[in-house]
């Protein structure tokens, strides 16, 4: 996802220079049909893929706990930490990645 947000953003920067180009030139800014639902989808799909993405990380640290250590004390947070992720799924629009998730 990463290197698609990072090719998307050289593409809006070309988009924009060609805007700038046409209206510095006194032309009619160029029409792009798929560009605006293109970069809402990008925004959307990267919210979702970055809410996974806080997921592992947050699921990591639990990883890194001894079984001793985490089997005193880290059963209540690893179920409280799995709770407080289904609500946060439960809020947000059912996708591919939230519907994974759930």
């Amino acid at each position: 996802m990463r290197e698609m947000k990072a090719q998307w953003t050289a593409l809006d920067d070309r988009v924009n220079k060609v805007k700038r180009d046409c209206e510095h030139f006194g032309k009619g800014k160029p029409t792009l049909t798929f560009y605006d639902k293109m970069k809402d989808e990008l925004e959307e799909q990267s919210n979702s893929w970055s809410l996974f993405e806080t997921f592992k990380t947050e699921m990591e640290e639990f990883t890194k706990e001894e079984w001793l250590t985490f089997r005193k004390k880290g059963y209540f947070g690893f179920q409280e930490f799995f709770l407080q992720q289904a609500e946060k799924l439960k809020a947000m629009p059912k996708n591919v990645v939230v519907k994974f998730l759930l």
